[in-house]
């Protein structure tokens, strides 16, 4: 997709050594794969299979299970803001729930509403 990043190291390797054809359209990507037309689209893990599905297009198309990259997202904080003297906590909190494995409910609870409301 045209400015997406998949980290420093999978971008270069992709610069190095493929072909690519840069689009803006995760649609028409993912029927091109289905048509032969490209050999892979790569796209985040819910947005691809929640397009997948929503074209009817599982039946042609699988998602590796193992993902290409695996990249951190961080949550910055102002310096003014109130919570800058938590972060401590914060990260705790957020490791916390990580580990306790309330973050996966949550998303598969949010996977399964964005269904509910697919088919409505």
């Amino acid at each position: 997709m045209v400015g997406d990043s998949y980290g420093m190291e999978l971008d270069e390797v992709i610069k190095k050594h493929l072909t690519v054809e840069r689009t803006s359209n995760l649609r028409g990507n993912l029927e091109k794969l289905a048509a032969g037309r490209v050999d892979y689209v790569p796209y985040g893990r819910y947005s691809g299979l929640f397009e997948i599905e929503r074209l009817g297009l599982g039946d042609r198309i699988r998602m590796l299970p193992v993902p290409l990259t695996s990249e951190g997202l961080y949550l910055a904080v102002s310096r003014d803001s109130r919570y800058a003297g938590e972060m401590e906590f914060i990260q705790q909190r957020l490791m916390q729930l990580l580990q306790n494995g309330t973050v996966q409910r949550l998303i598969d609870k949010a996977v399964q509403d964005y269904r509910s409301n697919m088919q409505h």
